[in-house]
């Protein structure tokens, strides 16, 4: 059996073989870099040679299975099998490996009834571990491919339940479906397949469904404007138009003709033929027609007129609608827009018009609290100083939660600055930067006073030198990380996803400090930093709440580490950047994930979409031949800090500004920067439209100002 003791001594027998200097470590160590890489064609090559040269390597597990996978990915699946096979009658610490991919190989080879068998038993004996969803979803597959389509549906209708596989549920919805509609039993494959376009108009599933309804008349008919929404959401213009346009010939039903044609007239919308859009849709409005149409006509009015940039014809469009339908669920967002659309004009007074209008009339609305906030801040940029502290010491002594009143603080001690009442501001800046590190505004206010960074150094650098709890438990931590020699082993032969699976699978629940550092370690050497250092947050927050921040650096190193410096000094050197920005970036961006993949299609380290990724790697003359190369570390980090530099040059420097078009693109910092054209830096964070966008200029200079902290006193 394949124990740790028996790994650790093949490791070393690597070892001796190297410092003999003998040809098959070099062959080992090759074709294993290969391996990893992904290149698998010449990694075999090498993994044969080494067979052939030495028999101990020919007969070694390891060797083998790596040249069973090289196999696999080559599509050699009776090469692969038979390996597989032959390793399963071997003892061994990873069976239920084996068995999965054996079945791979015998799915590869078309030997569907070997595969059922093999699947069977890993059911009875592994139904819980986290392969067991990916081998029922891959012979479900099977099954549906050579037509056994109750068979297909019975695995497929068991996988939706596992939360693992919540993205794949619109696939799994239509696979039951169409399973269905194959069985005869048509109504009920209709009804569900209606449910899945509903449900996820946006999913390609859905595309599929539509297509397959629009083949159908009576589907066709029955389904029309469901169909018509699927290919507007997937941009089939050009279909979509035939069919409103023969549906609006055709139709005898006066109020769905208009529909169709408002229909069409969001299609022109969504081409960018704005003015034809426009036309129509004021047309709409002036003849009778379809009332239930006038709420929808008054938003793409709205909407149409800002995407022509009339913005005040836009803000009283919202206004409008917002007024006629006040009840409505966007009747708030309506308002809001408008709020903001008068900021950008300039008319700050009309603004505070509206967030008081939003305070009072949507109180229950998610922009209560924000519109209150802004409120004083208009009052704050119209020098009206009584009514913007008035509003902002409502809110520092309300319930809400700490930062809005953190926030509600700072703004107040900037109204005393411009009321000339510095005493009182100094006394609200030191009390909120107490908690120091704890908040964006804790350190804002903490260099109101001071400055600089730098006097943080030089007041709490010395705290560095004090003695680290965490090094008592060094021993106990290599004790406990023996027990995870299992994740290594699967880290080796299949890479970090498998080792990271295989922790969650086992659940491993810390109860100690020591064994919560121990699995913080092992997250560390599977290279799962972005878990690592949530479990320091988790032991920070656990059993040193009673410290500040400033006197436990040792655990601040943790939570803002350095992992992959090395990279990010070589191009924050080469760019002239700040690699303590760089690192903060990354650390708000993906927690240190470099295979991260975010809702909004941003890769990797620093979070790259692909037309961005795709426009610099342009720019640099550097080859982005996929979008997977984004989550090469490497690759990522050059061709973001490429563009953050980009973004500094073109902000003159000015961190924040950068940054939120890091976030939200530079188009919209060029639009967020004329609403505060004195270039006060505050209001600028504040004025940036989206909160998204807003709370994560404010993570990333938290973060930087952290990073900051603990490099000076290093």
């Amino acid at each position: 059996m394949l124990r740790p003791t028996a790994y650790c001594h093949l490791l070393t027998v690597y070892w001796m073989l190297s410092f003999a200097g003998l040809s098959a470590n070099g062959i080992f160590h090759l074709a294993d870099s290969l391996y990893q890489e992904g290149d698998y064609a010449e990694a075999l090559y090498h993994y044969q040679q080494l067979a052939l040269s030495d028999r101990y390597f020919r007969q070694d597990f390891i060797v083998n299975f790596k040249i069973a996978v090289c196999y696999l990915h080559g599509t050699a699946y009776q090469q692969s099998s038979q390996i597989f096979e032959k390793l399963r009658y071997q003892q061994n610490d990873i069976p239920e490996y084996l068995d999965f991919f054996y079945f791979r190989s015998l799915l590869g080879e078309k030997r569907l009834p070997a595969a059922r068998e093999i699947a069977g038993t890993f059911f009875d004996k592994y139904k819980r571990h986290y392969l067991a969803d990916s081998l029922r979803l891959q012979l479900a597959d099977a099954e549906y491919k050579m037509k056994n389509y109750l068979a297909a549906e019975l695995h497929y209708a068991q996988l939706p339940r596992n939360r693992n596989y919540k993205d794949l549920k619109p696939y799994l919805e239509s696979q039951i479906a169409f399973c269905r509609m194959n069985r005869g039993q048509e109504k009920e494959a209709v009804d569900r397949m209606y449910q899945v376009i509903k449900k996820y108009p946006s999913k390609d599933e859905a595309l599929k469904i539509a297509g397959y309804f629009n083949s159908k008349q009576s589907l066709r008919e029955k389904y029309f404007f469901t169909i018509a929404d699927v290919y507007l959401e997937h941009r089939y213009y050009s279909d979509l138009t035939a069919n409103l346009e023969s549906y609006i010939k055709g139709a005898k039903d006066k109020n769905e003709k208009e529909r169709a044609r408002f229909y069409l007239l969001k299609v022109y919308y969504a081409r960018g033929d704005y003015q034809k859009a426009l036309y129509g849709f004021k047309s709409m409005m002036d003849a009778p027609g379809d009332k239930n149409l006038d709420s929808r006509l008054r938003l793409m009015i709205a909407r149409t007129l800002l995407r022509l940039d009339d913005k005040k014809g836009a803000s009283e469009a919202y206004l409008e609608y917002s007024d006629k339908y006040p009840r409505r669920r966007i009747a708030a967002d309506a308002a809001w827009k408008a709020a903001w659309l008068f900021e950008e004009l300039g008319d700050t007074r009309s603004a505070l018009t509206q967030y008081q209008k939003i305070t009072d009339h949507w109180s229950r609305s998610g922009y209560q609290s924000e519109a209150k906030f802004r409120t004083g801040l208009s009052y704050y940029r119209l020098r009206q100083y009584p009514q913007a502290e008035t509003v902002f010491r409502s809110i520092k002594n309300s319930r809400w939660d700490n930062f809005h009143r953190e926030r509600a603080s700072y703004w107040l001690a900037k109204v005393y600055q411009k009321t000339e009442r510095s005493a009182e501001a100094e006394t609200i800046f030191k009390d909120l930067s107490q908690n120091l590190f704890e908040s964006y505004y804790a350190i804002k206010s903490y260099l109101q006073i001071n400055n600089s960074i730098n006097q943080i150094v030089d007041s709490h650098g010395s705290l560095i030198n004090g003695e680290n709890p965490l090094r008592q438990y060094t021993q106990s931590i290599e004790s406990v990380i023996d027990n995870f020699a299992k994740l290594f082993i699967i880290q080796d032969l299949l890479g970090d996803s498998y080792a990271h699976e295989e922790l969650e699978e086992k659940r491993y629940r810390a109860t100690t400090l020591g064994e919560w550092i121990a699995l913080a370690e092992v997250y560390k050497r599977l290279e799962a930093y972005h878990r690592a250092f949530r479990v320091y947050d988790y032991i920070n927050n656990k059993y040193f709440a009673d410290l500040s921040n400033e006197e436990k650096p040792y655990l601040l190193k943790e939570s803002y580490p350095l992992y992959y410096d090395n990279i990010v000094d070589t191009y924050c050197q080469l760019r002239e950047l700040d690699k303590n920005m760089v690192l903060a970036i990354i650390r708000a961006e993906s927690g240190y994930d470099r295979h991260a993949h975010s809702w909004a299609d941003a890769y990797g380290l620093m979070q790259l979409i692909p037309p961005t990724a795709s426009a610099v790697a342009d720019e640099m003359d550097f080859e982005l031949s996929s979008t997977q190369m984004l989550f090469d570390a490497e690759v990522n980090i050059n061709l973001g800090t490429f563009y953050f530099k980009k973004l500094l040059n073109q902000f003159d420097d000015r961190a924040e500004y950068a940054l939120a078009a890091y976030n939200a693109g530079p188009h919209r910092v060029n639009r967020w920067q004329n609403i505060t054209p004195d270039d006060e830096l505050d209001l600028f964070v504040e004025n940036i439209e989206f909160s998204q966008t807003r709370n994560y200029v404010r993570k990333v200079m938290r973060n930087y100002w952290i990073y900051t902290f603990l490099d000076k006193i290093n």
